[in-house]
C-alpha cells in the first residue's frame, strides 16, 4: 500500500511537470531524433558579476545526475548584430553539478551565472523589467533583487518528508510574475498570489484533497501556468488523479473557468495568451491518448473553438504544439503524418491565419524535435531545448538553440539547459 501511495503521488506531480514542459503524457519518443546542432564544448571562465551571497539556508536537495556543466563567458571584444531579441534566462548546472539560473546576453555569446545556491534551483521567473528574480530552492520561495544582488525568503516551506501530504499541501513550485511585476503567483497547496507592495500572500485556489480509507486522495491540484497580458487573469494547470487540464482564474471577478472539450474531457498542454487577453491558444496532447489539436478558448466564457483537429479527414493526422498568437496570424509547430503518433513527432515551424488553416506555410524548412520551445513575443525567434544524446533525462534538459523565422541559420546558445525565459 505504501508503494502504491508513492506511485500515485509521484504520478500526479509528473503529470503537472509534463504539462509545464509541454511534453507528451504518454511515453517516450521512439522515432529517430533529427541531428542536433553543434554546441560549444566549453566556456572560458569569467567571474560572474551578479552572483550574490545567498541569505537563505534551504533544505538540501538530492544530488543531480551528472550532466554537461556551464561556466560564465566574457563579452566578445568586437560587437556583432544581436542574435536574440532580448536576453534569455534558463536553468543549467554549474561546475558543481548544481542547477543555477543563468543569463545569455542578446549577443548570443556572453553568459553570466545569476544564482549560486548550494541546494540548486528547481524553478524560477524573472520580471519583465529585469529588476527581480523569484526562484524555488530547498522548498523556499526566494526573491532576488538583480541590481543589488540581495535576497530574501518570501515563503519558507516545510522540508520534504516524502509523504503524499507534503506533495499535495506543502510543495512550493511554479513562480510566475505578472507583467507589471507587482504580483507573484506560485503553487503551494493550490494557487497563491503575493502582493510585492504590501507583502500579503493570498491563497485563491486551494487544492482539493479528500481522505480515502485513511489516505489523502487528490481531486484537483492547482498551480500557475502564465499570466494574461493585462494582468486580470492567470492560466492555471490543474492536476487530477488520472489526467490534467487547464483553467483560468480571473482575479478581478474572483472566479475560475475550467477549459473542457464538448465531450467534457480536459485539455492541455502548450498554451499562449492573445495580446489583448481575450483568448488562450491550447495545443498538444490530450491526456491518455495520442490526439494533438489546436484550440482557441474564450477567456471570459471558457467556450472553445477547434482550429486544427487531430484527424485531417483524409486518413492522416495533424499534430500541433507550442502556439503563438500574433496580430492577425498564428505561429506554431506542426506535422501532418500518416498515423496517430505514440508521442511527439518531429515538427516544422509554421504560420497561418487566425483560423489555424488558411495560408499555412513553413517558417523554416527543417523538421525538429524539441523538449521546450520559447517564442519571442514578435514571433521572430524560438529558443528551443533539444534532447541530449543518449537516454531521456528527468527533468528534461539539453542543448539550447535559437531558431529564426527570417531564414537566418540556427545559433547554438548553450550546451545544456532547461526552462528558458525571456528577460532584459
Amino acid at each position: 500500500m505504501k508503494a502504491a501511495r508513492a506511485v500515485l503521488s509521484a504520478g500526479i506531480i509528473l503529470v503537472l511537470a509534463l504539462i509545464g514542459c509541454g511534453l507528451p503524457l504518454s511515453g517516450e519518443p521512439d522515432q529517430a531524433v533529427p541531428e542536433r546542432l553543434a554546441t560549444p564544448s566549453s566556456f572560458s571562465p569569467h567571474s560572474p558579476s551578479r552572483t550574490p551571497e545567498p541569505q537563505a539556508s534551504p533544505t538540501p536537495l538530492p544530488s543531480p545526475t551528472p550532466a554537461e556543466t556551464l561556466e560564465p563567458t566574457p563579452a566578445p571584444e568586437e560587437s556583432s548584430s544581436p542574435r536574440l531579441p532580448m536576453a534569455v534566462y534558463f536553468l543549467a548546472r554549474d561546475t558543481a553539478q548544481v542547477e543555477q539560473v543563468w543569463r545569455m546576453d542578446p549577443d548570443g555569446t556572453t553568459l553570466d551565472q545569476i544564482t549560486s545556491q548550494a541546494e540548486g534551483i528547481s524553478a524560477f521567473d524573472v520580471t519583465s523589467s529585469g529588476r527581480r528574480l523569484a526562484y524555488i530552492t530547498g522548498n523556499q520561495l526566494v526573491l532576488q533583487e538583480l541590481n543589488s544582488g540581495t535576497t530574501r525568503v518570501l515563503v519558507n516551506g516545510e522540508p520534504d518528508d516524502g509523504s503524499d501530504g507534503w506533495n499535495y499541501s506543502h510543495r512550493i513550485e511554479a513562480p510566475r510574475w505578472s507583467l507589471d511585476g507587482r504580483t507573484l503567483a506560485f503553487g503551494s497547496n493550490g494557487l497563491n498570489l503575493v502582493d510585492l507592495e504590501t507583502g500579503e500572500i493570498r491563497p485563491v485556489l486551494a487544492n482539493r484533497v479528500v481522505d480515502r480509507e485513511g489516505f489523502p486522495f487528490p481531486e484537483a491540484l492547482f498551480r500557475p501556468d502564465r499570466w494574461s497580458p493585462d494582468g486580470t487573469a492567470i492560466l492555471v494547470d490543474v492536476g487530477f488523479y488520472e489526467g490534467a487540464g487547464k483553467a483560468i482564474y480571473n482575479r478581478t471577478e474572483d472566479r475560475t473557468i475550467q477549459f473542457l472539450r464538448p465531450d467534457q474531457t480536459t485539455m492541455c498542454c502548450s498554451s499562449a495568451w492573445a495580446a489583448d487577453s481575450s483568448y488562450v491558444l491550447l495545443a498538444g496532447y490530450s491526456y491518455g491518448g495520442s490526439s494533438s489539436e489546436l484550440w482557441r478558448m474564450d477567456a471570459s466564457t471558457g467556450e472553445g473553438t477547434l482550429l486544427v483537429p487531430s484527424e485531417a479527414g483524409d486518413g492522416t493526422f495533424h499534430f500541433v504544439d507550442w502556439p503563438l498568437a500574433l496580430d492577425g496570424r498564428l505561429h506554431y509547430f506542426y506535422a501532418n503524418i500518416p498515423e496517430a503518433p505514440p508521442t511527439t513527432p518531429p515538427l516544422v515551424m509554421v504560420h497561418s491565419s487566425l483560423d489555424g488553416v488558411t495560408g499555412r506555410a513553413p517558417l523554416r524548412s527543417e523538421t525538429m524535435f524539441l523538449l521546450e520551445a520559447l517564442w519571442a513575443p514578435d514571433g521572430s525567434t524560438v529558443v528551443g531545448v533539444q534532447p541530449p544524446p543518449g537516454d531521456p533525462t528527468w527533468p528534461p534538459h539539453g542543448p539550447l538553440v535559437a531558431f529564426y523565422t527570417g531564414g537566418r541559420p540556427a545559433w547554438p546558445l548553450a550546451p545544456d539547459g532547461r526552462q528558458p525565459h525571456w528577460g532584459p
